[in-house]
């Protein structure tokens, strides 16, 4: 598997139509892209544009399109101190390749500003091949994920359409600011592990107008994993789950955990719908975890032919290894339901905390689960756990029968931030595209050649867990306990000399961003003119000496041969 990596720029990815797989795109379209032109809603707008075709890319099906990939970051770099560049990727189909490291599709790592969004366009992540290899135990190393940003800030991944992943779809991680808005997202229910959007150890972040089928939980809240999150001690907070619709057979609508042992806090989930799913809003946890769930408010529920609609479970036992500490215990606090709908359920709610250490706080108000035909004669199962309920339907457990005060469960009303960002009409244009060089000379700072290194293993930030290749594992989670160590060292990419000449360097514009400081517009020292001088007087001297040499030798040659002549006359007479 080859992956795209963005590293330090400011980029807006526009995906149109539909690509399939990990090499994209099309060539052979009804529209070039000198026709192309939409506008969409972003964080912000682009002043550049540019098309992947104008890197080289070929969507024959064949034809690895990863040096075009990467070559188009490496060019739209340059305008980051500009405000960034949009890139417009076409309709067209690809092809996978299970070779190379196992990173996402697209991986970021150290992004601020970036917008990946299209017309509801799509990618294929072709996952059948995975999941067949992960079935019958034949992968070494995790699955790759679709999108993937880390270390990042104000990233919006919206309207898109996401199928098929090889694992999990959308998986930002130590971030802040996170728009995800208006995804689709379709796995068959039997594929492995191919949850929605997984936001982990990160703040301030909304999902919302996301449709989601999968076989594992549509939203998973996560922060780390054993003593791996607790030591790192990142949160995810100031969560905001919005219009979520959700079929999972096998999962959860929103699963808080089980990897939150960096803790979880301040979740506002509102208008959720699910359909054929396992759960509503569950949590799963166990000793060992360490960490918190707490202040997790849920209302306007509505759920249709579930397994439960409420459930926490405090005995989700699995672990990163050994090295986890057995007296570490969550504490799980603070979760609050209103208005809750279901219809066709087979158990009211399982709440099962940990003995000695109950789940406390849990309220429960104006709630209606209609059970089905055939549900189970106990309709709630309740153990370790402490809480309130009132106007629940049926009625709760003995452990929830406190009165809930001013008649419902909270929610607050204060504004998270990423409610308060406001989004800008922007366009693309395929005919005001920007110009652009031989894709061959696109140079970046980690690539001075300007060729992409491609299967290779770039250098790591000093923040970041290096990234393998086949070789080895994905380590990028090794922080969280999820990847593993490998004894083979990477390869290390060395840069080739540039066949073509730098570009040359863009005009200047009055008012115009002074230019980057590039090798094709960096001004040389003036010559040294004396020394130049210097050297031409040398020169003439010794031409001047040497032919004054060869002067005197021709003269005193001259001379001898007047005296042999004189001699030899006077012989002869």
């Amino acid at each position: 598997m080859k992956s795209l990596l963005l590293g330090h720029l400011v980029l807006c990815l526009l995906l149109i139509g539909g690509c399939e797989g990990r090499k994209v795109p099309n060539l052979s379209q009804d529209k070039s892209d000198s026709e192309s032109s939409f506008e969409y809603n972003a964080i912000s707008c682009r002043a550049h544009s540019f098309s992947l075709t104008d890197f080289g890319a070929v969507g024959d099906g064949k034809t690895s399109n990863t040096k075009a990939f990467q070559a188009a970051i490496n060019h739209l770099s340059q305008f980051s101190a500009q405000g960034g560049a949009q890139l417009y990727v076409p309709t067209g189909k690809g092809r996978d390749a299970p070779e190379g490291r196992y990173a996402s599709l697209l991986f970021g790592t150290n992004l601020t500003d970036v917008v990946i969004t299209g017309d509801n366009g799509t990618i294929d992540g072709q996952g059948e091949f995975w999941w067949n290899k992960f079935h019958s135990k034949k992968l070494q190393y995790t699955r790759p994920y679709l999108i993937e940003v880390m270390f990042s800030s104000n990233v919006q991944i919206s309207n898109l359409t996401l199928i098929n992943s090889p694992s999990w779809n959308v998986h930002p991680i130590y971030s802040s600011d996170i728009l995800v808005q208006g995804l689709t997202i379709l796995a068959p229910v039997s594929s492995p592990n191919t949850d929605g959007v997984n936001p982990d150890s990160c703040t301030n972040v909304k999902i919302e107008d996301c449709y989601i089928v999968s076989s594992d939980d549509c939203v998973a809240v996560k922060s780390g994993w054993d003593q791996y999150g607790v030591s790192f001690g990142m949160p995810t907070k100031q969560l905001v789950i919005r219009r979520l619709t959700c079929v999972s057979p096998y999962s959860a609508a929103i699963a808080l955990g089980s990897e939150m042992s960096g803790g979880i806090e301040d979740v506002r989930a509102e208008d959720i719908v699910a359909v054929e799913t396992e759960s509503g809003v569950r949590i799963k946890t166990a000793v060992g975890r360490g960490g918190y769930v707490r202040d997790v408010y849920v209302r306007r529920m509505e759920m249709h032919t579930m397994e439960w609609a409420f459930k926490m479970s405090g005995d989700y036992g699995s672990h990163a290894d050994e090295g986890y500490d057995k007296n570490a215990f969550p504490e799980i606090k603070g979760i609050y339901y209103r208005d809750v709908v279901a219809d066709n359920v087979t158990m009211a709610a399982r709440l099962e905390g940990i003995e000695g250490h109950p789940f406390t706080g849990i309220c429960m108000s104006n709630a209606t689960v209609g059970l089905a035909a055939k549900a189970k004669k106990q309709p709630w199962s309740c153990s370790d756990v402490k809480g309130v309920a009132s106007g629940v339907t049926p009625m709760s457990c003995d452990l929830l029968q406190g009165d809930v005060v001013n008649g419902g469960c909270d929610f607050p009303v204060d504004v998270v931030p990423i409610d308060t960002v406001e989004m800008k009409r922007c366009s693309f244009d395929g005919r005001m595209k920007s110009p652009i060089s031989s894709p061959s000379t696109f140079r970046s700072p980690a690539s001075p050649s300007g060729e992409a290194p491609e299967d290779k293993d770039p250098a790591p930030s000093p923040s970041e867990p290096p990234l393998t290749s086949a070789a080895g594992p994905d380590t990028r989670h090794d922080i969280h306990g999820r990847g593993s160590s490998s004894k083979e060292k990477p390869k290390k990419w060395k840069p080739k000399p540039s066949p073509l000449p730098p570009p040359p360097p863009p005009p200047v514009v009055a008012g115009a961003p002074a230019p980057l400081h590039t090798e094709s517009n960096v001004t040389l020292p003036p010559k040294n003119n004396a020394s130049s001088a210097a050297k031409m007087w040398m020169w003439i001297i010794g031409f001047g000496f040497a032919f004054g040499c060869v002067l005197v030798v021709s003269i005193l040659n001259l001379r001898n041969n007047k005296n042999r002549n004189r001699n030899m006359q006077q012989e002869i007479s």
